[in-house]
């Protein structure tokens, strides 16, 4: 392939062109997506359909078959450290708390530095004065699912 360099003055306009595809079929009180078959998980018997007596499906497919399990690691840290251990050193010497908890599932975390980005569910008073500078604030991905009612 040959390459161009553009000059200055030069414009360069591409088309691109989409056909988005979202096809439900609803078959014997089960929902199927986009043709994507029915899938089993460890933990529960369908991943994909949240409550097929009801038509629901899941949206996002986030922690699906994931459980909450409260644990005393530190994501990313060796196996052997300890969350409870970690915190209560930190708060000994008034550090913030740069680490988060493992609890097996997927979650938005943001730290706390000069940008004063937050989440939307926390209050400039809370953010001011509840957290130091390098803590870690984390979020929960909630479980959001669709359904689709059949009009007579």
């Amino acid at each position: 392939m040959s390459l161009k360099k553009f000059k200055s003055r030069e414009v360069f306009t591409n088309t691109m062109k989409a056909h988005p595809k979202c096809d439900f079929v609803v078959l014997e009180g089960r929902v199927i997506y986009n043709d994507i078959p029915n899938q089993s998980g460890s933990r529960n018997d369908e991943v994909r359909n949240v409550d097929t007596a009801k038509g629901y499906i899941s949206l996002y497919e986030f922690n699906i078959d994931r459980p909450y399990v409260v644990t005393d690691r530190i994501v990313g840290a060796s196996p052997t450290a300890s969350y409870a251990a970690a915190v209560t050193a930190s708060e000994a010497v008034n550090d913030p708390i740069t680490f988060v908890q493992d609890t097996g599932r997927i979650y938005p975390w943001i730290s706390k530095d000069s940008a004063r980005s937050s989440f939307n569910t926390v209050g400039a008073t809370s953010y001011n004065n509840e957290f130091m500078y390098g803590d870690v604030l984390t979020g929960e991905y909630l479980l959001l699912t669709a359904s689709k009612t059949i009009r007579p």
